[in-house]
């Protein structure tokens, strides 16, 4: 929506129609798609079972089987910037959904992220589209790209496209390298009414900078994420307005040494609510005098033929 004209309120017959025609969509719940989800996860929160892991499962599997699609890709993240904190929960949520998916007769797999730190550089709406444009164009970061290139090589397998990961993801690397990728991007975005080369406003920049020398130990991904909405880039309720301009850019990665004074991020927003995301941000990105131990970005793949 952080796009000039784009549409998220497209009809059962709309959403049918264009991928169909263009081959993908991106929008929102309809009253005629899984309608009972939301009364259940309404009931879920009153009753205090949002964790639950069965529930959890009904819930995602209910909105992707209700699609009528082939196969399924899962990408089940842990950590600060997830809803499973620890690598066991998530590990625990990929099974559930493979088996549950297995047994009603999908080809699905599920591979276990990390989620300790932004995905990409770019959190916010107009930043995070930019971000994402220039992935299509060959120039996105490296943990967003191999993410992507990995969860895209995992269908392309389970679906016979391709017979192995090697040859799937250089079929994917094609798309982005021939200029197709972005292309159909393109398509998908004037089909929904929007103008996908619309240059995207991004608020006035403000840097926030190590207050100490050491080694980036931990961010604090949910506290970023409670940022971006406590400017305006999300909703805490239903009828809040979002401003797509509002966002932050992350600088620095885990484990990386830092000078103080040295710019760990940048945020986009107006002089008051910039005040408040630099104080945050400060306390979301911890320096400390050790290297933290290295985490793989991709840590397991979970499917019924490991």
């Amino acid at each position: 929506e952080a796009i000039p004209g784009f549409r998220t309120n497209l009809t059962m017959t709309e959403i049918r129609n264009q991928t169909e025609e263009v081959g993908c969509v991106i929008t929102g719940a309809t009253s005629d798609l899984v309608p009972a989800d939301r009364q259940l996860y309404a009931l879920r929160d009153v009753t205090a079972t949002v964790p639950s892991i069965p529930l959890i499962t009904a819930s995602i599997l209910s909105k992707k089987l209700a699609e009528g699609l082939d196969a399924l890709v899962l990408d089940v993240k842990f950590g600060s910037g997830a809803f499973m904190k620890t690598l066991d929960q998530a590990r625990q949520l990929a099974n559930s959904l493979v088996r549950v998916g297995s047994q009603l007769g999908l080809k699905i797999t599920a591979l276990v992220t990390d989620m300790n730190q932004p995905l990409g550089w770019m959190i916010g709406n107009a930043v995070e589209v930019i971000e994402s444009v220039e992935t299509l164009e060959g120039n996105g970061p490296a943990d967003l790209v191999e993410i992507t290139l990995a969860l895209g090589a995992e269908l392309l397998v389970i679906t016979g496209t391709e017979s192995d990961e090697e040859s799937a993801r250089l079929l994917l690397q094609k798309q982005i390298d021939s200029g197709a990728a972005r292309e159909r991007f393109d398509w998908m975005v004037i089909a929904q009414g929007g103008e996908p080369h619309a240059r995207l406003h991004v608020a006035n920049e403000s840097v926030v900078e190590a207050d100490r020398t050491g080694y980036i130990s931990r961010i604090d991904t949910g506290q970023i994420g409670q940022t971006i909405i406590e400017i305006g880039g999300g909703r805490r309720r239903k009828s809040d307005t979002i401003d797509p301009a509002v966002g932050i850019q992350m600088l620095v990665r885990l484990g990386e040494k830092v000078e103080a004074g040295q710019p760990l991020a940048k945020v986009y927003a107006g002089e008051e609510s910039s005040a408040l995301a630099r104080t945050q941000l400060l306390s979301a990105i911890q320096i400390a005098e050790t290297r933290p131990a290295e985490s793989p970005l991709i840590v397991e793949r979970i499917g019924d033929n490991q």
